[in-house]
């Protein structure tokens, strides 16, 4: 579940990259169970892929809305304020852009709403 592919993607990154909300609740289902939070925050949610991209901005990028909000609602439930300001949502791809610019690029309005 931790495993990255050769572009250093986690499943979190590839069921959000492919809108596969299903696979993405029960990928949550299995490690809230056998992670520790620590574990869970540092090598899951706040993962980057080699792009520097989290979940969060793939799921923005690919117009996911559905897996997006589903993130959004796991962060806030398990990230404090610092992790979830400055590690997620301030957090800069490889090309200095972050969560918001993607969210306003693709003008996906729930994103915006949820941040």
């Amino acid at each position: 579940m931790l495993n990255k592919d050769v572009k250093e993607r986690t499943a979190c990154h590839r069921a959000a990259e492919k809108g596969k909300l299903k696979e993405l609740r029960k990928l949550w289902e299995w490690v809230e169970e056998m992670l520790t939070p620590e574990v869970l925050n540092n090598k899951l949610m706040l993962a980057k892929a080699d792009t520097e991209y989290t979940a969060w901005q793939v799921a923005a990028l690919m117009c996911n809305s559905q897996e997006f909000l589903e993130l959004c609602e796991w962060a806030t439930e398990k990230l404090n304020s610092d992790e979830l300001n400055n590690k997620l949502l301030l957090a800069n791809d490889d090309t200095e852009h972050m969560l918001l610019h993607y969210a306003s690029l693709f003008g996906i309005i729930q994103i915006l709403e949820t941040l």
